[in-house]
């Protein structure tokens, strides 16, 4: 098994509006930067507050997996999943099954083929020598996402929503099979499909093979994970280009709706400032206010709702105007 990595999966439940959930997904985020082999998957419910835009922006796939542990009416906030195994809301406790779990997962090497218009297909052999019944999912998650949450949550302690979950996808076959002998799956993520514009170059997807049944004895509905393996969506030809660029404010939606996201392209890290002017010249909003790091993040609007109109969006870095681009608020 020489060259493959054992990957550990941590599915982490919270909630924007969450009081309770800082503190032990601060603390465990200490904990993966660490340990580089765990796959990390913050899904949002509903728990405390149905609106939050996370889980509205991966509907059905958010709520499907919260079901899918918790039952009908789903889990509780903060709760983990350490390779498929209830680890409560106790951040200790997470830090002591992913210890347990180091090794014992097949490790999954997915390939992704980039085709045109945010087109994706990812491919990934599974061998096992057991004739358990698994399913195969693929979890797609986005980083560097800047979203200002003013619920009990909070920010992040970097102001980054980082390895969000986005969608999941079922390959064609990978329900209910022998985890016996040698399985190839493929499957396709068309990002023109999904709620969330995307940012392919700070997406990955999670790969993981995980038990049809529950593991016995059944604690908290758990399903144990056989396999796991995570590749990056970001196209290499396209990292080049990105680490080439200059700053740049990014809008590929225009109009620009209240739901919308845009990106903005750092060159290097500096503190960043994003406002919105009309065109008389009159500040509206800042919509960015922060240290933002080097490479491309994602600005979610979080319902920001401006009149119907014409706008001027400017970029500051470290004081200095950069860029600007205008746009149409619907």
């Amino acid at each position: 098994m020489f060259g493959f990595t054992f990957w550990i999966l941590a599915e982490l439940f919270s909630n924007v509006n969450c009081g309770n959930c800082p503190v032990p997904d601060n603390m465990y985020e200490n904990y993966v930067n660490s340990h580089s082999n765990v796959a990390v998957i913050n899904y949002h419910n509903s728990t405390t507050d149905p609106q939050d835009p996370f889980y509205l922006a991966s509907l059905p796939a958010s709520q499907q997996r919260d079901v899918f542990y918790g039952g009908s009416g789903g889990l509780s906030d903060p709760t983990a999943y350490i390779d498929g195994v209830f680890a409560g809301s106790t951040e200790g406790t997470w830090e002591t099954y992913s210890n347990a779990a180091v090794g014992k997962a097949i490790p999954i090497t997915p390939i992704v083929s980039h085709g045109p218009a945010g087109i994706d297909t990812i491919t990934f052999s599974v061998t096992g020598a057991s004739p358990i019944q698994v399913n195969a999912y693929v979890a797609i998650t986005e980083s560097q996402i800047y979203f200002g949450n003013n619920k009990s949550y909070g920010n992040p302690p970097d102001s980054l929503w980082n390895n969000i979950f986005r969608t999941m996808l079922i390959p064609a076959g990978g329900t209910n099979f022998n985890l016996n002998g040698t399985n190839t799956f493929s499957v396709i993520y068309d990002s023109s499909a999904q709620r969330f514009a995307g940012n392919l170059q700070n997406m990955q997807a999670v790969v993981f093979v995980q038990d049809v049944s529950p593991t016995t004895p059944s604690n908290n509905n758990s399903h144990q994970v056989e396999a796991i393996g995570v590749v990056s969506l970001g196209s290499p030809s396209a990292v080049t280009a990105q680490n080439a660029s200059a700053t740049r404010l990014i809008i590929p939606d225009n109009p620009l709706s209240p739901q919308g996201e845009f990106r903005l392209e750092l060159a290097s890290p500096g503190h960043v400032q994003v406002t919105v002017y009309d065109m008389l010249g009159r500040k509206i909003r800042t919509l960015v206010d922060g240290t933002m790091p080097a490479g491309e993040t994602t600005v979610d609007m979080n319902g920001t709702t401006l009149p119907s109109g014409a706008y001027l969006a400017q970029l500051s870095v470290d004081g200095l105007v950069v860029d600007q681009q205008k746009f149409v608020s619907p």
